[in-house]
C-alpha cells in the first residue's frame, strides 16, 4: 500500500552495496526475430538462473524490438513457462519514439496534466522529435508507469493488472474516453487526474 506519499516520489531505498556485473557464456546461432530462437535464449537464462543457480523469481530480460516484441507474445502464450520473465525494450532509439508518439496522441487529454503537475514543462513538451531529449522524456514516462501501475495494484487485484484484456473486460460497461485496444491505453480506465489524485490520497 501507499504512505500517502506521491507516487512519483523516488522512494528511500539503500541498495546497500554495488551491483555486481556478470558474463556468461553466450548463446550462439540465433536470431531476434525467430520464435524459436527467442525461446532457446529464454530457456539458457531460466536453466541457469531459474531453474539452477540463484533461483530467481523474476529475471529482467531486455532485448532489441524484435525480441521483446517476441518475448511479449510468447508470454501470452504460454503465461505460466514463461511467468519469470520481465521483458524490457533496450532499444533506446524504439524506445525514443515510442514515448514521442505517446506524447503526441496523449499529451492534451492525459499527460499533459501530469507534465504540469509533477514540474516536467521545462523538458517534457507536447511535440519534439529531438533525440537529443530522449532522457528527460525516459525519466518521465517511467515515474508515469511506475505511478500508474502502484496505484493499480493497490485498488485491484495483481492478476486482473498483469493481464490486459482481463483489465478492459472489468471496465467494458464503463470505457470511458481512454478505453482502447492498444496496451497503453488498456492500462488506463481511469482518467490520469484520477490515478494521480488516488495515489495522493491513499
Amino acid at each position: 500500500m501507499l504512505d500517502g506519499d506521491n507516487v512519483l516520489d523516488h522512494p528511500d531505498y539503500e541498495p546497500g552495496g554495488a551491483h555486481g556485473v556478470i558474463y556468461d557464456e553466450p548463446v550462439l546461432d540465433v536470431s531476434t526475430a525467430a520464435y524459436p530462437d527467442v525461446m532457446k535464449v529464454l530457456d539458457a537464462i531460466q536453466s541457469q538462473f531459474v531453474d539452477n543457480g540463484p533461483c530467481l523469481k523474476s529475471v529482467f530480460v531486455v532485448g532489441d524490438q524484435q525480441s521483446y516484441d517476441r518475448m511479449l507474445n510468447l508470454i501470452e502464450m504460454y503465461p505460466i513457462r514463461y511467468c519469470w520473465v520481465i521483458p524490457m525494450p533496450g532499444e533506446f532509439h524504439f524506445m525514443g519514439h515510442t514515448y514521442f508518439a505517446m506524447n503526441r496522441l496523449w499529451y492534451d487529454d492525459l499527460t499533459g496534466w501530469a507534465v504540469h503537475k509533477t514540474g516536467f514543462e521545462k523538458t517534457v513538451k507536447a511535440e519534439t522529435e529531438d533525440m537529443s531529449y530522449f532522457s528527460h522524456y525516459d525519466r518521465f514516462y517511467s515515474l508515469l508507469t511506475v505511478a500508474i501501475m502502484v496505484v493499480f495494484v493497490s485498488a485491484f487485484d495483481v492478476n486482473t493488472v498483469s493481464n490486459p484484456k482481463a483489465f478492459m473486460a472489468l471496465c467494458a460497461e464503463n470505457k470511458g474516453p481512454f478505453y482502447s485496444s492498444n496496451l497503453i491505453t488498456s492500462l488506463t480506465s481511469l482518467t490520469m487526474v484520477d490515478v494521480f489524485c488516488y495515489g495522493q490520497v491513499l
